[in-house]
């Protein structure tokens, strides 16, 4: 599965399976229409623990279509319960942080350099 994390796709394990996923513009208009906040709201109330699991289905079957997968929400649900709540909130953070940033090649490398200097 090839994937290109500066178009904003992105490869991630839901309960030992491999998706690719994608936040399209149309997606990320659909999640925010769906839930009534913007996508930075979305990502926020994930890093401060007041995301509910309703939200994280929304993001998984936006992300899961948008990268080529043909499941419905009801499907995506199944998916993210059988991968549990902590696995399902991860993928979905890595989702957000790939899509808001756009892959970014300098995000990820000050990411990178910060790492280094926090293990020195």
């Amino acid at each position: 599965m090839t994937v290109n994390k500066y178009k904003g796709e992105l490869e991630v394990n839901l309960n030992q399976k491999t998706y690719k996923t994608k936040l399209s513009l149309d997606g990320i208009v659909r999640i925010e229409e769906d839930l009534k906040k913007s996508i930075l709201e979305v990502a926020n109330d994930l890093m401060m623990s007041k995301v509910r699991m309703n939200e994280v289905i929304t993001v998984l079957t936006q992300a899961l279509r948008g990268g080529g997968n043909d499941l419905t929400a009801k499907d995506v649900g199944k998916i993210a319960f059988d991968a549990g709540m902590i696995e399902s909130l991860k993928v979905t953070g890595e989702i957000l942080t790939n899509t808001i940033t756009g892959g970014s090649k300098e995000v990820e490398e000050k990411n990178v350099v910060t790492e280094l200097k926090q293990t020195d």
